[in-house]
């Protein structure tokens, strides 16, 4: 007899296994990843409890059932929730774990006796796969849910050149600005374009790290009052959060319009 595996880790299997503690060893057996239709041995999970640590006499019956997966994504799954591979302070909860999984597939094991009633016994559950396991590994159940991760994945790729296209663009700018203070003003526009950017990506850190690049750009256009408000007042954000990194972006462009302004002021008088 068979049983799907349909519904194993569904809520209502998950409360029927409050009934059922595992007291008799399991044997979970798991398919040939290169034979799926043919059981490898070397990869069997034995749970066996205390009181069966040497087996002997007691045991009278051996259980066989299958159950089955829809694919062999479920069935790496289940052994990497059954595989004890670390231990240390981490081998309580993977034990936990381990006993959560047998009782979910001892909900789903084909047997006309109640698991509860099987004693002085072994219970060999073999993991199997379904006939068109292939074909439903590689179908799409949901196009529109498909439309929907291409359009989020097209829209991050977006996001992404977009943020490179304007920092290495204006980076160039702003390092040209040095010998012409034309590109100055195509560096300011375009860390114009980067804040408004950030704005709509709500993103208030890259916002901050705009500004100040934008301050970098009125430097080299002497506008030092206005970097001053713009320092003041992503200076105040970054203490706020005690983000590190916008701190030293702020001393670094102080000291830079510190520098400028000592050059500027007497070239202008």
């Amino acid at each position: 007899m068979q049983k799907q595996f349909n519904s194993v880790f569904s809520f209502t299997q998950l409360i029927e296994t409050k009934s059922i503690q595992p007291s008799i060893p399991i044997v979970i057996r798991f398919p040939n990843s290169q034979q799926p239709s043919e059981p490898n041995p070397a990869t069997d999970i034995v749970l066996i409890d205390q009181q069966y640590d040497h087996l002997n006499e007691s045991i009278k019956a051996t259980f066989h059932g299958n159950v089955e997966c829809y694919d062999y994504q479920t069935v790496e799954a289940i052994y990497t929730r059954l595989s004890l591979r670390t231990v240390d302070n981490k081998k309580v909860n993977q034990e936990q774990q381990q006993i959560k999984v047998a009782q979910l597939l001892l909900i789903s094991f084909p047997t006309t006796t109640p698991i509860t009633a099987i004693k002085q016994s072994i219970i060999v559950i073999h993991i199997g796969l379904k006939d068109n396991y292939i074909q439903r590994s590689c179908q799409l159940p949901n196009l529109s849910w498909a439309r929907r991760m291409w359009a989020l994945a097209s829209r991050a790729n977006l996001i992404s050149f977009t943020s490179v296209y304007y920092s290495v663009l204006g980076g160039a700018y702003s390092s040209l600005s040095k010998a012409n203070a034309h590109y100055a003003y195509k560096a300011g526009s375009l860390a114009i374009h980067q804040i408004k950017f950030a704005q709509w990506l709500k993103d208030p850190i890259l916002e901050s790290k705009c500004w100040l690049y934008y301050a970098e750009d009125l430097i080299q256009l002497h506008r030092f009052k206005r970097v001053d408000k713009i320092i003041a007042r992503q200076l105040a954000f970054a203490q706020q959060l005690n983000d590190s990194i916008l701190l030293k972006m702020c001393d670094s462009v102080q000291t830079r319009r510190d520098r400028m302004y000592a050059e500027y002021i007497p070239n202008s008088q």
